[in-house]
């Protein structure tokens, strides 16, 4: 019979002290966890992961040491962490590679507050196994922020996130939901140009007609900060909507010339086409919206976060800016 072992998991005893979580160590009939309930819990968007159940299975056939399982007691055992463990262990009893009463080490949380329970079994995963990734980190501790009032500080700590990054994501929701209420679906728009249309006053009209402006034009981020710039140091409601209606223009307008150019070929056929324009536009519009918003809907701030590490690739994207800006500079010097 295979034995298993089980060692400190330092990150979580970590967590509980900083929420005040009493805890023991503690050795218990693997029987006597309630694996049905226990897979009804936050800690991942997928419960269930089957190739990360297989490599613990033959993992703990290899004889390696996993973190204690971390559960609290509701008549049986309720896994907070450790469900794709359990299964693990769950399949090797299957096999009768171990014993139907098999023990386990566990950490036995003591207590029964709903808010402590929920923080534990969503940051479970932050750091080992098959941990989170960033976004589903940051759908995590904005769940706890904004639905059990759990402090920022102490989310961003929890989940290895920044403030900031909570707290704009906070602001996006609420204005997705906002305007989706009028029926628009700002489901695609990223989370950095709705935090920007949320320095809008949400009981004004215009702020829908902008929402639903850029849910439907899809502008770059830096359009909409110079249009809400705009907006904000309107004097009034009626020049607020006068300019909203100039930005609606210019993005109708803007969608004919490089938006759909096959449209706009087969409505005007006699306009000469003009090729080099539409690429140059759609290759600088591309580079834009992805160094603006494809790390997850934010802007890129390092070379780190576009994945160059190494001295090569750096010397590689330097050599090339150094050219864009060279051929740039030519070119604006000789615009009219």
């Amino acid at each position: 019979m295979l034995k298993l072992q089980w060692t400190d998991d330092l990150k979580a005893e970590s967590d509980f002290r900083m929420m005040g979580i009493p805890f023991e160590k503690v050795r218990i009939p693997f029987s006597k966890i309630d694996l049905k309930e226990s897979g009804f819990n936050s800690a991942r968007f997928e419960p269930v992961i089957p190739g990360l159940v297989s490599d613990y299975s033959q993992a703990m056939r290899n004889g390696d040491v996993f973190p204690r399982i971390v559960a609290y007691r509701k008549g049986s055992y309720i896994l907070t962490s450790g469900n794709q463990r359990s299964l693990a262990i769950k399949s090797l009893i299957a096999d009768g590679a171990l014993a139907k009463d098999v023990v386990v080490e566990i950490y036995d949380l003591q207590t029964s507050d709903a808010m402590l329970i929920e923080a534990v079994t969503r940051s479970a995963n932050v750091s080992h196994g098959g941990r989170a990734t960033w976004e589903e980190r940051k759908a995590h501790a904005c769940k706890m922020v904004a639905e059990y009032g759990m402090a920022t500080a102490d989310a961003a700590k929890l989940f290895t996130l920044s403030q900031a990054t909570i707290n704009n994501q906070i602001t996006s929701n609420k204005t997705r939901v906002a305007l989706g209420e009028s029926g628009i679906n700002a489901a695609s728009v990223p989370s950095s140009v709705l935090n920007t249309v949320a320095r809008l006053d949400q009981d004004s009209s215009v702020f829908l007609k902008v929402g639903h402006l850029v849910a439907q034009h899809g502008p770059s981020g830096e359009q909409v900060k110079r249009y809400v710039d705009r907006i904000k140091k309107a004097r009034s409601e009626d020049q607020r909507l006068g300019l909203v209606k100039k930005i609606e223009k210019e993005l109708t307008e803007q969608a004919k010339t490089f938006g759909n150019t096959k449209k706009a070929r087969l409505s005007s056929p006699r306009v000469p086409l003009r090729p080099r324009r539409d690429q140059f536009v759609a290759q600088l519009t591309k580079l834009a919206n992805f160094l603006d918003f494809g790390k997850a809907g934010e802007g890129f701030s390092k070379l780190s976060e576009l994945q160059v590490s190494v001295a090569a690739d750096s010397q590689l994207v330097s050599d090339s800016w150094e050219r864009i800006e060279l051929r740039m500079s030519l070119i604006m010097k000789g615009r009219k």
